[in-house]
């Protein structure tokens, strides 16, 4: 199975959350079966993810100035918005 998660910003309280899942199942004959598994299971986690998602929202309304805590699979993240900060300032500093 693949999955995908996409966020991206709205406005400046809210995001869009794109998720989807894939699945190509070897056995045809179970095909029907696997989907509606899948379905049910993707329903359940995502509404796992939601709750946690909308809490830690709360929290950063709650504390604005509380600083980020980063773990190992944030560095993507950390990096890209490096990269964008970087190309910023160049923009700035150019106009």
């Amino acid at each position: 199975m693949r999955g995908f998660h996409g966020i991206t910003p709205e406005t400046e309280n809210t995001c869009h959350y794109f998720w989807t899942m894939a699945t190509n199942p070897f056995d045809d004959s179970k095909k029907e079966e696997i989907k509606e598994k899948v379905i049910q299971q993707t329903i359940l986690t995502f509404d796992e993810d939601r709750e946690v998602i909308h809490q830690q929202y709360l929290n950063m309304q709650k504390f604005p100035n509380r600083s980020d805590i980063d773990i190992h699979v944030d560095v993507a993240a950390n990096r890209a918005r490096k990269i964008i900060e970087k190309l910023l300032n160049q923009s700035n500093v150019q106009s």
